[in-house]
């Protein structure tokens, strides 16, 4: 069994057939909420060869976009073809959790932290945790949610092959197909073009310094080298904002009411609070949670969701010199989460489908208390 879990084939082969058995009634729901305002009556995704008219409907999501056109022109408005995109989008996103946390398990860091035979496992087990958890479904059911799935896919994939480039081969594994230069420009161009399907990229930097400090070690003794090196991602910072302006699909936020920046802030104290809980009990799921604003940080609600957040946190970071996976997954879920629940005030507060990269984080504290306890017991 340990050297059918080292092929390239059988953890592909295990992710795609459960996530066809997850996922299988789900082909048949229809187009709902934003689905019809963005796909089924958006005369934009009618015509896939008017790339400028995609582009400039909405600059900072025009490949999301586009994807929805490719669909309308082979299906029209059959439900059937975008449910299956959009599963492929998970499954592929699914894959690259995997390879990410097997990635992990070989950088200098964790080299030694496990036998091979448990690191292909551990992977495995991630990648199926990420394509089944329920709070995925928001996110691959719904269809017009695609733009936060592929955005992720491109996201998670762009880490992948960063650290990919950066990791030498070991002894007894197989030689890269490519050089580390062609993986770190695939990387790059992976990178903008998560950019251009959600601003959730925007957050792709920090994650990749992250990754760095905790698990290549060169940031203290090569800073200049490292800085130099994540210089097309800090780039992200800007270009994300400019496209993001240039948007109308995402400036039209601007037009509904909003709550203030400080009730906003304080409301996702709770929603945060809300979002661990769904990690680990995932009961009483919602499409549109109706969550009361807050405006005072006195309030019971929001002392108590300060203190587990605070606690996550502190908690997190204090096991990073015995335990760098719960450290990387605690950080890797505030940070990419920071889009929507920090200081720019939505209209709506909460949406499962905000979690479905920070679960990534989730997967990797799982699979760092999991290490600990092979390790100690």
């Amino acid at each position: 069994m340990s050297h059918v879990l080292k092929t390239k084939w059988f953890p592909i082969a295990c992710i795609t057939i459960w996530g066809l058995a997850v996922y299988a009634n789900t082909f048949r729901v229809p187009f709902v909420f934003d689905d019809l305002i963005y796909i089924q009556n958006n005369p934009v995704v009618k015509n896939p060869f008017d790339l400028t008219e995609i582009i400039g409907f909405a600059p900072s999501r025009w490949i999301a976009f586009f994807s929805f056109a490719l669909n309308y022109h082979f299906g029209q408005e059959n439900s059937l073809g975008y449910h299956l995109i959009n599963l492929a989008i998970h499954i592929g996103s699914a894959i690259s959790c995997y390879g990410l946390v097997l990635l992990t398990f070989r950088t200098p860091r964790l080299a030694d932290q496990a036998s091979p035979d448990i690191k292909y496992s551990l992977a495995l087990l991630g990648g199926l945790i990420f394509l089944s958890h329920p709070v995925q479904t928001e996110a691959v059911t719904y269809i017009w949610q695609r733009v936060e799935s592929l955005a992720s896919f491109f996201y998670l994939l762009s880490l992948v092959l960063y650290v990919k480039s950066r990791l030498r081969q070991g002894p007894g594994q197989q030689p890269y197909l490519l050089s580390p230069s062609v993986y770190y420009v695939a990387s790059c161009i992976l990178a903008y073009m998560s950019a251009m399907t959600k601003e959730i990229a925007v957050t792709l930097p920090a994650t990749i310094i992250l990754y760095e400090i905790l698990f290549l070690g060169e940031v203290s003794t090569s800073f200049k080298r490292v800085m130099l090196r994540a210089t097309p991602f800090f780039c992200l910072l800007i270009f994300v904002p400019v496209l993001a302006i240039q948007s109308p699909v995402v400036t039209k936020n601007l037009l509904y009411e909003s709550p203030s920046t400080s009730s906003y802030m304080l409301t996702q104290t709770r929603v945060i609070a809300a979002y661990l809980r769904l990690l680990v009990w995932p009961l009483e799921q919602n499409i549109d949670y109706d969550f009361p604003l807050l405006e005072s940080i006195l309030a019971p609600e929001v002392l108590g969701s300060i203190l587990l957040i605070f606690s996550s946190v502190v908690l997190g970071i204090l096991v990073w010199k015995t335990c760098p996976l719960i450290t990387f997954g605690t950080i890797w879920f505030f940070i990419t989460l920071s889009p929507t629940s920090s200081i720019i005030p939505l209209p709506d507060v909460m949406f499962e489908h905000r979690l479905y990269l920070p679960l990534v984080g989730f997967v990797f504290v799982l699979i760092g208390i999991i290490t600990a306890f092979k390790r100690h017991w």
